[in-house]
């Protein structure tokens, strides 16, 4: 990109277009903001009890119990409850990271043009790629939901990013960054996390080899460094709850049906024929699990539009990602001297295609490091056709572009908002009419509302809470289902 000023205005006008996107009639009701459950309910809830104590649990009547979901996204979202943000607008947080997810897409792509063929293409692959993100309806339907996804890949793809910088040209404030970056990836979803060191390693070896001694040194400083304070900000965390240091998450404990000792949330099975608690279906028949992450990572037709990126493009992506880097001349310039990224990138894609084909759960939002990767080579692919002479191909480029953001963004307007659920809303005048009642009043009469909600609604402080001596019955929650199976007893803490 030769104007600065043109990169800066399309960086904008993206990030106006994917914020808008996620933010039109995001949800049916306010109430349906703390959706789908359990995920965004417990993010809220961790992060009302982060903000409000310095204690990462979910107050379930009179037990703290550790949440299922690692702490990184609840710190994240505390951050924005102590600012004053509402509890039914914290989607908005989640909004913000995939409006920036779509600039930093952008970037990458138009980058990737500026390897290959420089030139007026970059402004094309910036906008493609940006668009694209900005409108598929997988990425807009968890955007606009307390969801980890998006802010989980942002920080990863940004992490990648920095360490491309890094090796071209290593200063210890990239490699700071980097680290940190990563670092939040891992705290937020650490299953997202750790498989990117495929392509992180690469990189990171190569800029140790051609670095100067003392640059390596202060870079290896400033990544250990920040990398530290992220581990140790959610590792004391943790210890200050009452949890151990490891694992960051809680899945053993509130399923261990399928994370215990005795289950296994993989199976051959889940991909040849899917999980029939939760089967995903393509014209009214069960399919299976591979071919559910095949047809949304290549945008087959069939899945409903919440799982789909879009019509055919990411197939064409990815395709284009085996194309440039199966040809020498167009792989060097893009591995920017690290010989194996080609091959580190193309096993990060394919874990992804295997870890989720054979997990329990199938969900479109499991792949969105996929969709970038396809966002971002079909964006560059269109940057380089631009960039040919002539006006044949810039026009031709022109002509793509316009169809498959069109053919992207017609699906998204038949996305549906987030829907309330048909459980009772607590209110602040309910809440605050049980909460007057003596422990004595309130013994065997039914609790009138979801407690974990009630929390996350930041109606019942945790100061208060561990005034309460008698509960009453709780209702029969997902969380209090599956605590009783426990054996709880009212204890003051279970980790």
């Amino acid at each position: 990109m030769t104007h600065p000023w043109l990169r800066r205005t399309l960086g904008i006008a993206v990030f106006l277009l994917a914020y808008g996107a996620r933010s039109w009639v995001p949800h049916t009701t306010p109430a349906a903001a703390l959706g789908p459950r359990p995920d965004a309910l417990e993010y809220v809830a961790g992060a009302q009890a982060i903000a409000q104590e310095g204690r990462y649990f979910l107050q379930v009547g009179p037990d703290r119990v550790r949440p299922r979901y690692p702490p990184g996204f609840s710190l994240l979202l505390a951050g924005a409850v102590k600012l004053g943000v509402a509890p039914a607008e914290l989607w908005r947080v989640s909004a913000l990271f995939g409006a920036a997810l779509a600039v930093l897409v952008g970037f990458l792509a138009a980058a990737a043009v500026g390897r290959l063929r420089p030139g007026r293409g970059e402004l094309l692959a910036f906008a493609v790629a940006g668009g694209l993100w900005a409108l598929a309806p997988a990425a807009v339907a968890i955007g606009r939901a307390v969801m980890s996804d998006e802010p989980a890949t942002l920080f990863l793809l940004g992490s990648i990013a920095l360490t491309l910088r890094w090796a071209g040209r290593p200063t210890a404030l990239t490699a700071g960054a980097a680290a940190v970056a990563w670092a939040v990836a891992l705290a937020i979803r650490p299953v997202a996390a750790i498989p990117a060191g495929l392509v992180l390693l690469p990189i990171a070896l190569a800029g140790w080899r051609t670095a100067e001694p003392r640059k390596r040194a202060k870079s290896l400083a400033a990544a250990l460094g920040g990398a530290a304070v992220v581990v140790g900000l959610v590792i004391g965390l943790l210890l200050r709850s009452g949890l151990p240091a490891w694992p960051w998450d809680g899945y053993a404990f509130w399923v261990p049906e399928r994370f215990g000792p005795a289950g296994s949330p993989f199976a051959l099975d889940y991909a040849l024929r899917g999980d029939p608690t939760v089967p995903r279906r393509v014209a009214g028949q069960t399919i299976g699990h591979f071919e559910f992450v095949a047809r949304s990572a290549l945008g087959l037709p069939g899945l409903p539009v919440h799982h789909s990126p879009g019509f055919a493009w990411p197939g064409l992506g990815l395709a284009v990602v085996a194309v440039a880097l199966g040809r020498k001349r167009w792989r060097r310039p893009l591995e920017a001297g690290v010989p194996s990224l080609a091959l580190g990138l193309g096993l990060w894609l394919l874990f992804h295609g295997v870890f989720y084909s054979l997990y329990f759960f199938a969900a479109s939002r499991f792949l969105l490091v996929v969709f970038a990767t396809s966002a971002v080579a079909v964006g560059a692919g269109l940057g380089v056709l631009a960039s040919r002479p002539g006006r044949g191909a810039p026009a031709l480029a022109l002509g793509l572009a316009l169809a498959v953001t069109t053919a992207t963004a017609v699906p998204l307007a038949r996305l549906q908002p987030h829907a309330t659920r048909p459980d009772a809303v607590p209110t602040a005048d309910s809440v605050a009419a049980w909460l007057a009642s003596s422990d004595d009043e309130r013994l065997g009469k039914p609790v009138p509302f979801d407690p974990v909600h009630v929390q996350a609604l930041g109606l019942l402080p945790t100061a208060r809470a561990a005034q309460i001596l008698r509960w009453g019955t709780l209702p029969p929650t997902d969380h209090v289902v599956r605590l009783q199976a426990h054996g709880a007893t009212g204890s003051p803490e279970i980790p």
